[in-house]
């Protein structure tokens, strides 16, 4: 019998107000899956994404994570639901929101350290691996004001990782660096896919998608218009919407 997915999203829709933000949205992501999310701006990616780990109040459908069921209107049951679904899941914003008074280590631990109440000698050995993974480890007593953006987002990637995720969800990570420092991101995130790390990332960088993606989903005014391999969407793409947006893109 084949593995159940891990992401498994069902006629979802998200408004604010009139606004229809999501409209009836469909997908599925495997376990060891990358998944990248792709469209113009304003084309509900970010929100997708924060209605995974209940960020955001659903109106209709439902999202089924690692056995955890979120469902639109069902406001008690969802959050205990969502409260289940975080443990599942980490994510990676597009801005590193580290705390500034603490140490890059403190940022790491601080999470494990108040929700999993394990020894704090342990946690910081695991949080000590974990800047080697990301290639931080000199940096580990340093303030997150004294390293760069791709410094900072590296480390808010191992404090998502310090909670051990199933799933790791990534917002634009490298929309708010210089371009020099995306590389330093990517090679982290590259890394993760490796590893059979479940991942759905927002982001306009479409060589990274053809890398590491299993399947890209193209959104466009909170629609998914279409979905498959990186190799189809990007480089053969069906739908007239998805060749303009990507014409542009490449041309870049």
């Amino acid at each position: 019998m084949a593995e159940q997915p891990v992401v498994k999203v069902v006629g979802l829709k998200k408004s604010y107000g009139e606004n229809v933000v999501l409209d009836n949205i469909d997908f599925e992501v495997n376990r060891g899956e990358v998944v990248c999310l792709i469209g113009p701006s304003g084309s509900g990616k970010s929100t997708l994404l924060r209605c995974l780990n209940h960020l955001e109040i659903i109106q209709d459908g439902t999202i089924n994570i690692c056995g955890d069921v979120l469902q639109g209107r069902n406001v008690s049951k969802n959050k205990e639901a969502a409260k289940r679904i975080r443990k599942h899941v980490g994510m990676v914003f597009q801005q590193f929101n580290l705390w500034p008074h603490m140490s890059v280590i403190d940022n790491i631990c601080e999470a494990p350290l108040r929700v999993k109440k394990v020894n704090k000698a342990v946690i910081r050995e695991e949080a000590v691996e974990l800047l080697r993974k990301v290639g931080l480890e000199e940096k580990r007593d340093e303030l997150p004001t004294n390293l760069s953006g791709g410094q900072q987002q590296r480390v808010a990637i191992a404090r998502a990782l310090a909670m051990q995720p199933d799933i790791m969800l990534f917002d634009e990570p490298t929309s708010a660096l210089d371009p020099e420092l995306v590389g330093e991101v990517l090679k982290v995130m590259k890394k993760l896919a490796e590893e059979g790390m479940t991942m759905i990332v927002v982001t306009h960088e479409m060589k990274f998608a053809c890398d590491i993606a299993d399947k890209v989903v193209f959104m466009d005014d909170g629609h998914i218009l279409e979905q498959g391999p990186p190799k189809e969407v990007i480089y053969s793409p069906k739908k007239d919407r998805t060749r303009q947006f990507l014409s542009r893109i490449l041309d870049e």
